[in-house]
């Protein structure tokens, strides 16, 4: 063997390396390990619903918090200024609506007197009316009957109408309480929304805001890292994908726990990538380059790690290596149809 190499030190070196090749085709085959992983949780952005200076700072820099915690809180006075007068506003417009109730009602007696006074009149033009043909009452005392009726049934149409105008009022009045009740909830919101708290359990990343720093509308200012949704992402070449079944499991390794195998599941594998880096963020993007080379197209793979969750230290964004057997040798079972998360970016 010593003689050939010497004799044929380039087909030897050939035949080397064609064999290696092939031991590594044959591996990766069955075996699929990356070093392009990475640990990665939920990131919670936190930006103000209303805009003002801030008022105090609840927070130091990766402290741990729990939901529910103060964050910052925004200067209070200008939206308890507004709360206030909006209860005013909503008080007078309370008012208003009374007031037109009593006005409605008044108006409603006002026409009940003058329809009793319409009916009388209708009844004695009408007594007269029936007895004038017998000579027993003058022409002019049917005719002043006649006019007392015409007067009392014009009156009883005008405050009608009056009494119609009361009742639009309180429709009116009613309109005014709804949109003053409205507004004075808006405010209290606004209000509350001076106190701005984390919606999950994590650690605070570090920050740039301070006490009296004017911050507006929906614009990021600090952020949590939160303490759900570990996982593990692995890029993994597409030439992997048809051998992995969600549920399956894996082996991982985490820079923060060196030296450790941890057995892992995996959770989703996407069904797409964007072949270009895409500003909608839609579907994933991974760069198929490194510095000199070009990779071949990679998907990333989601593996849940919730299993040793608490029990090793974790840190978003953290390298991590994945080691997973292709599923013919694969002895967990597939998961049911629909199972499959999407994958995030």
């Amino acid at each position: 063997m010593r003689a050939f190499f010497a004799r044929h030190p380039g087909a030897s070196v050939f035949g080397l390396l064609a064999a290696l090749l092939l031991v590594y085709e044959i591996v990766s085959s069955f075996v699929a390990y990356t070093t392009d992983a990475f640990v990665v949780t939920d990131v919670v952005v936190v930006a103000p619903q209303v805009a003002g200076p801030v008022a105090a700072v609840a927070v130091a820099r990766n402290q741990t918090i729990a939901a529910g915690d103060l964050l910052f809180s925004i200067d209070p006075t200008p939206f308890r200024f507004r709360v206030e007068e909006l209860k005013a506003e909503l008080t007078l417009a309370q008012a208003n609506h009374a007031k037109a109730v009593d006005q409605a009602s008044a108006a409603a007696s006002v026409v009940k007197s003058a329809q009793s006074t319409l009916d009388d009149a209708q009844m004695r033009f009408q007594r007269l009316a029936a007895i004038q043909t017998s000579g027993a009452v003058t022409v002019q005392a049917v005719d002043d009957a006649k006019r007392d009726f015409d007067t009392a049934a014009a009156r009883v149409a005008e405050l009608t109408a009056l009494e119609q105008t009361a009742q639009q009022d309180i429709a009116v009045q009613l309109a005014a309480i709804g949109a003053a009740q409205a507004s004075l909830a808006k405010a209290e919101y606004d209000l509350a929304q001076t106190r701005v708290v984390s919606s999950v359990a994590g650690s605070v990343a570090p920050y740039e805001i301070k006490e009296g720093d004017f911050v507006n509308i929906g614009t990021p200012v600090m952020a949590v890292v939160a303490d759900r949704g570990w996982r593990i992402v692995a890029n993994l070449p597409d030439y992997y994908l048809g051998a992995l079944t969600v549920g399956q499991t894996v082996w991982v390794h985490v820079s923060s726990d060196p030296w450790r195998l941890h057995r892992a599941t995996i959770r989703s594998i996407p069904r797409g990538i964007s072949r270009q880096p895409d500003p909608l963020g839609v579907l994933p993007y991974v760069s198929p380059t490194t510095e000199w080379i070009r990779l071949p197209r990679r998907f990333p793979v989601e593996v849940d790690i919730e299993g040793f969750v608490g029990r090793v230290p974790l840190f978003s964004g953290a390298d991590a290596r994945v080691l997973m057997w292709a599923n013919t040798f694969a002895t967990d079972a597939a998961p049911a149809a629909g199972s499959q998360e999407p994958a995030t970016q």
